[in-house]
């Protein structure tokens, strides 16, 4: 545990330039800054997850819904830890997920 919090302590630091100018960046968070800040920022969009598949879960439940299916897409669900949580939360309210990702869909052009 110690050196988990040690960790979390150290920074992290990025580096850039910029592209018009030529002059350079840098920005150095601690670890557990970068951690809270991404927790922050998905609070309300998984909350928003929670509160849709209780509605799901009830509609299910009075027979409206038959067979239920959620499909995630876009950048942030590809990030392992969103996926994680997604299938947490789907899988408390017994509802089958997808994510587009993980299908291949062949196009032909002609």
């Amino acid at each position: 545990q110690k050196g988990r919090e040690a960790n979390l302590r150290t920074p992290v630091v990025l580096a850039g330039m910029r592209p018009e100018t030529g002059s350079t960046w840098r920005l150095s968070m601690k670890l557990e800054d970068i951690e809270n800040t991404w927790h922050m920022a998905l609070e309300r969009p998984l909350e928003t997850v929670r509160r849709e598949l209780r509605c799901l879960a009830r509609m299910v439940q009075s027979g409206y819904v038959t067979k239920p299916l959620v499909v995630v897409s876009g950048g942030t669900a590809r990030n392992p830890a969103v996926k994680s949580r997604m299938a947490a939360l789907c899988q408390k309210h017994n509802v089958p997920l997808a994510f587009t990702d993980d299908f291949y869909v062949g196009i032909s052009y002609k």
